[in-house]
């Protein structure tokens, strides 16, 4: 019976770690958070840029270490995750490393506002991280559109994470 088993490829961390960073953070901006949702002025949009970047490094951070406790190969594509995003030297990769790790307390709080349903709170969430670029946003649709825009985000990088584990059951 066994001898039609599909034979399984080798686990490469490398590889689905590369795969994460080209589909979730390398994208340009709109290619998940909706720039028709928020009018960001031009002389802000490299705040905006920078400041979405280490956002999505976050995303992809936190979805992995959600993850890891029930599939143990996750550690390995985090590590390799790792590797790829923090190779600056140590002086300039541990401001950097800071950096990520605040966005992933802030998104890990909009995680919570989110579960909670803090309706008030997610819309706060949204205004503040606009403000931090230079945006004022006023419409509470639009904040709420934009907070539920990265949760969209994290939500199919966990849907991916799912499609590697699946594949590497053993």
């Amino acid at each position: 019976m066994g001898i039609f088993r599909k034979k399984q490829q080798p686990f490469d961390s490398v590889g689905h770690a590369q795969v994460l960073m080209s589909h979730f953070v390398e994208k340009p901006d709109d290619y998940y958070l909706r720039p028709f949702v928020v009018a960001i002025p031009s002389e802000m949009k490299f705040w905006y840029h920078s400041k979405t970047h280490l956002y999505r490094l976050a995303v992809v951070l936190t979805a992995l270490l959600a993850k890891e406790q029930e599939h143990p190969i996750i550690l390995e594509i985090r590590k390799s995750f790792e590797k790829l995003v923090f190779n600056l030297p140590q002086e300039d990769g541990m401001a950097f490393f800071e950096k990520v790790m605040e966005a992933g307390r802030s998104f890990n709080d909009l995680l919570i506002y989110l579960r909670d349903q803090n309706h008030g709170m997610i819309v706060s969430w949204a205004r503040s991280w606009l403000q931090d670029v230079g945006v004022n946003e006023e419409n509470i649709i639009v904040s709420s559109a934009f907070a539920k825009s990265w949760t969209g985000s994290y939500i199919v990088v966990l849907e991916t994470i799912r499609d590697i584990t699946g594949k590497f059951r053993g």
